[in-house]
């Protein structure tokens, strides 16, 4: 089956490539969404900041 696997991928390697772009793509916008503790939001969206807190 792993050999299946990597007989396919060398053949359409376009879209591995593409898969691979997208999953990076979509790990930097979940990172870029996920809070972390002392970061305010670039977009002024933090809660206690917008209350003055």
């Amino acid at each position: 089956m792993i050999a299946r696997l990597i007989a396919w991928s060398a053949r359409n390697l376009l879209l591995v490539f593409f898969g691979t772009g997208f999953a990076a793509a979509a790990g930097l916008y979940a990172l870029e969404l996920s809070p972390l503790i002392g970061k305010r939001s670039k977009l002024g969206r933090d809660r206690n900041w917008q209350r003055g807190n």
